[in-house]
């Protein structure tokens, strides 16, 4: 299967929106959301990287550089200051204003947004979609004959849109509320604590540095839980990490060694059933790999020895076993 990576997001992380996509390896099929840039907390394959690595643009929504002193509009500018004690005290007064009034945040909310879509023509270009909405492109992903593209259309909202190639819209896909971030780029070789916001006043990274390299990162939903927390030693990832959904559940359990994925990994939905169990030996696959359904039904078994696939097998949504090879025969 071919698949190429559309315009990298600007977002450092589209973590949230990747973990939806359940993005594996060993999938059958996959759409990779802002691909060039780092997701952290989803990768089952060997090399791990959850930096961000961009400094985020002004999106659709941006303030305005006229913005009123004592604002929503200047604290949210006032976010990509480089100096962490300005975007710290922007970000409570945000906090502080937008508890005081939630109407301040000037979200149009999900029911404008569904309307205007509703009204959006098939088989328009994706710079027609951008002038009718406003909106600006995160990146996407093409395959075969298709696009899927993230749009930002206002510091609240995003939306998934298909393309058919080369560029005509065929369908616009979920309406997704998800607050935008605000990447500030650190100094070279920084040293410290580094802690970036979402337009609404949350905590979206802290991350420790030591002479320009990770020592802690930790990455935050823009409703303040904790999305996952990892940590360095001379550069690599290495430790044990979990990853949580949005609501709090238990996403996964995983760990590494300077950088390599090492033990067993463990990915679960949010309803609480197992999405998928694996395991690494020496950075590589190694032993039996099972993926479940949400419901909690088997979906498909792969052996590997040593990163080498020896044996593979499905079911159907009803449990019926469809095929079984390899090392795999013996599953029932």
């Amino acid at each position: 299967m071919w698949l190429g990576v559309l315009g990298a997001s600007a977002d450092p992380l589209v973590a949230g929106m990747a973990c939806d996509l359940r993005r594996s390896h060993l999938a059958f099929a996959i759409v990779v959301l802002g691909a060039l840039l780092p997701l952290s907390g989803c990768s089952r394959e060997g090399k791990h990287e959850a930096a961000p690595s961009a400094v985020v643009s002004p999106s659709a929504g941006a303030p305005s550089a006229e913005a009123p002193a004592g604002s929503v509009e200047e604290a949210v500018k006032q976010l990509s200051d480089p100096r962490q004690a300005v975007r710290d005290a922007a970000a409570a007064t945000l906090r502080k204003l937008l508890a005081e009034d939630p109407t301040a945040a000037r979200d149009p909310g999900e029911a404008h947004w569904k309307k205007k879509l509703a009204g959006i023509p098939k088989g328009i270009s994706s710079d027609e979609f951008a002038r009718l909405t406003g909106a600006s492109s995160e990146g996407g992903a093409s395959s075969g004959q298709s696009s899927t593209t993230t749009w930002r259309l206002d510091d609240y909202w995003t939306v998934t849109v298909f393309f058919d190639l080369p560029d005509r819209l065929r369908e616009v896909g979920e309406l997704r509320r998800s607050a935008r971030r605000v990447w500030v780029e650190p100094g070279k070789r920084y040293s410290g604590g580094w802690t970036t916001y979402y337009v609404n006043g949350v905590v979206d990274h802290r991350i420790e540095y030591v002479d320009g390299e990770y020592r802690r990162f930790a990455s935050y939903y823009d409703n303040g839980q904790l999305i996952n927390e990892q940590h360095y030693k001379n550069g690599a990832i290495d430790g044990p990490e979990l990853g949580f959904h949005r609501g709090g559940e238990r996403a996964y359990a995983i760990q590494y060694a300077a950088g390599n994925p090492v033990g067993r990994w463990t990915h679960w939905y949010a309803n609480g059933n197992l999405e998928s169990e694996q395991n690494y030996a020496d950075g590589k696959l190694d032993g039996v790999t099972m993926n479940w359904r949400q419901d909690g039904t088997k979906s498909s078994r792969i052996d590997y020895r040593h990163g080498e696939e020896t044996g593979q097998a499905a079911w159907d949504e009803h449990g019926a076993l469809l095929y079984a090879r390899g090392t795999a025969s013996d599953a029932k």
